[in-house]
């Protein structure tokens, strides 16, 4: 898989769970000491590419997550949690509900 193929860019602005788990990644990355370098190196990116995905502007494909989690020693499902929450905290702020199943 080319580095291309890891991640897609997203709409401007991204989405509330793009950023949710942007956040978490940069958050668990910081915790146990990795620089946004080395977390680069090891999943061959560039640390620009790490600040996109922690931004929430690119969106890292499943296998790449599965690469993060690896690394940052937490499972996938860890850069999820919370994500419920944030988009019902960004729906009530931009007034939009989301329906219930």
């Amino acid at each position: 898989m080319t580095v291309s193929n890891r991640f897609d860019r997203v709409a401007k602005g991204g989405s509330v769970i793009d950023e949710h788990v942007g956040q978490r990644l940069r958050s668990r990355r910081e915790m146990i000491g990795m620089s946004k370098q080395n977390l680069a190196r090891n999943v061959s990116l560039s640390s620009e590419d790490i600040s996109r995905i922690e931004d929430g502007v690119s969106r890292p494909k499943a296998e790449l997550l599965s690469h993060f989690a690896s690394l940052l020693g937490c499972p996938v499902s860890s850069f999820f949690e919370g994500a419920e929450i944030a988009v019902e905290k960004a729906s009530l702020a931009n007034n939009v509900f989301p329906l219930k199943s």
